[in-house]
């Protein structure tokens, strides 16, 4: 097993960061657009709707394919320290753990990579997780 170097990893991130701000733009943009010209609302909650679009795209497709679209554009993906696919668990501590303990001192955790031998990050180490180049 090989693992994914940091501007692998790196890359797919911002890919990921990229494809998620489409993501929401793209469905509020043709609400403002309807609102607008048609006078058709959108739900209050519709806001609350796309908030949760964010952590199920960093979850469900880790847990399902085994990488986010950023990670299969860049030929990475994740896997659990036996190399088998991660359990759903394993995705939410990731995710959490990312977005909070590996970004809260100046995004550290993310640096860790440089300098594991594993390249693990934070959030995978905790989750026990590896992120490897795809055979």
């Amino acid at each position: 097993m090989q693992y994914a170097t940091s501007t692998q990893r790196a890359i797919a991130l911002l890919l990921d960061i990229v494809i998620s701000l489409i993501w929401l733009i793209a469905p509020i943009s043709l609400g403002i657009t309807l609102y607008q010209n048609y006078g058709i609302e959108l739900p209050k909650l519709l806001p609350l709707f796309f908030f949760l679009c964010i952590p199920i795209y960093f979850i469900y497709a880790p847990y399902k394919f085994g990488k986010t679209l950023g990670m299969k554009i860049m030929k990475i993906k994740v896997v659990n320290l036996s190399d088998k696919p991660i359990l759903l668990w394993q995705s939410v501590v990731r995710y959490f753990i990312s977005i909070t303990i590996s970004c809260a001192v100046i995004c550290l955790g993310y640096i860790w990579v440089l300098f594991h031998e594993k390249k693990q990050a934070w959030h995978d180490i905790i989750a026990k997780t590896l992120v490897i180049k795809v055979r």
